[in-house]
């Protein structure tokens, strides 16, 4: 009896019928601890508890939804996220966006860092053949588990950190979605001349350290940009859209090229790049840069306040950080200096938001990217 008794056990535990019950169980605790905790925190919200309910998806992940009543607003529930996070034994908490309705508000929490561990990009169905103007990039994940998509039609993207922090990683995993739609048209500029060697064979141009090599580089991107200019004048439209291709002028280090040092034509190859950067926009065409340290003396303000996408790496400082996301980010707390050593990949991205979000990137989907800043391929 004993024997069959446990074998019948066995076969039920297979077939994972407690599971549902367990989220269930799950859900109802952790709607109490919301309770609990609304009610300890000593605000409008522990006058007037909302209604409340939970669900855990398959992935872990919290879902609340709450009901506000009278006298209670948004504003009192975001006031109330740190808590929440404590109450919860949560890593992260935060409130959902989508929802537009006062009385209702949405919470999610995550019980995982998902900025701890890095994977390599893994492209969805249709990737090889999606148009970069509609689709965008990915760039890596938040640390909700979330995918972070980049569309830079119409936005330039600077990347900036210490070596070894992830900029090679993040230029590869970007040269290589572009260069995934046949419709766009990538130029890289490359002073070590090891970075974009993996698609020299299906890049518009290519160029090295010479400035003599580079300076044509831009000037036949510049000269590309006029020419759309003349053909949107001529449809009678005033910039292209989601679905028009792209031209994408990508430049390892940046402040290299900007050097006095780097040689006779360094003021022309400036406004020339300057040029592309105030006007390629509305005609499509984008520039992606990279800089260790992107402060005024290395790139000028007219050049660098042109990037509206900004992702900060890891930083010796921060003026450093600041130098990368803009004055002011890294005393409010989004400090690049105080990323974690030792997760390259990770930093803050400034992307259409009011703050920058901390993000992990991606590790290259290709395999022959060559290993840069230190050696780890990052």
């Amino acid at each position: 009896m004993w024997a069959a008794l446990l074998l019948t056990t066995a076969a039920l535990a297979g077939t994972g019928w407690w599971r549902p019950i367990a989220m269930r169980l799950s859900a109802e605790r952790d709607r109490r601890r919301i309770l609990r905790c609304a009610e300890d925190s000593g605000g409008a919200l522990s006058k007037h508890l909302p209604r409340v309910r939970c669900r855990r998806r398959p992935s872990g992940e919290l879902v609340t939804d709450l009901v506000l009543r009278s006298g209670t607003s948004r504003a009192d529930v975001e006031r109330l996220l740190p808590r929440l996070a404590v109450a919860l034994r949560a890593f992260d908490c935060w409130l959902d966006e989508t929802n537009q309705r006062s009385d209702r508000v949405r919470v999610g929490a995550t019980f995982v860092d998902h900025l701890a561990t890095e994977s390599g990009f893994v492209p969805g169905p249709g990737t090889r053949t999606s148009r970069v103007s509609i689709d965008g990039i990915v760039l890596g994940r938040d640390r909700r588990g979330a995918e972070v998509r980049v569309h830079l039609l119409g936005r330039h993207l600077l990347l900036g950190g210490l070596p070894g922090s992830g900029k090679s990683s993040a230029m590869s995993l970007t040269i290589d979605q572009l260069l995934s739609d046949p419709a766009t048209c990538v130029y890289c500029l490359d002073p070590k001349m090891v970075e974009f060697q993996s698609w020299a064979g299906r890049l518009a141009r290519l160029a090295g350290p010479d400035l003599s090599e580079a300076l044509p580089v831009v000037r036949e991107v510049q000269a590309l940009m006029n020419r759309r200019f003349e053909e949107l004048a001529a449809t009678g439209r005033r910039q292209v859209s989601a679905g028009d291709s792209l031209v994408v002028l990508v430049v390892d280090e940046l402040p290299f090229y900007l050097a006095k040092s780097a040689g006779p034509g360094v003021v022309e190859f400036t406004e020339s790049l300057r040029d592309v950067a105030a006007r390629g926009r509305a005609a499509g065409v984008i520039i992606v840069a990279s800089a260790q340290r992107p402060t005024v003396d290395a790139i000028p303000a007219a050049v660098r306040d042109m990037f509206e996408v900004r992702l900060a790496f890891r930083c010796s400082s921060p003026d450093a950080s600041d130098a990368i996301l803009g004055r002011g980010w890294a005393s409010r707390g989004f400090d690049a200096s105080k990323l974690v050593p030792g997760r390259p990949g990770l930093g803050y991205l400034l992307y259409e938001g009011a703050a920058p979000t901390a993000v992990r990137t991606f590790l290259p989907r290709r395999t022959d990217v060559p290993a840069a800043e230190g050696g780890d391929g990052r």
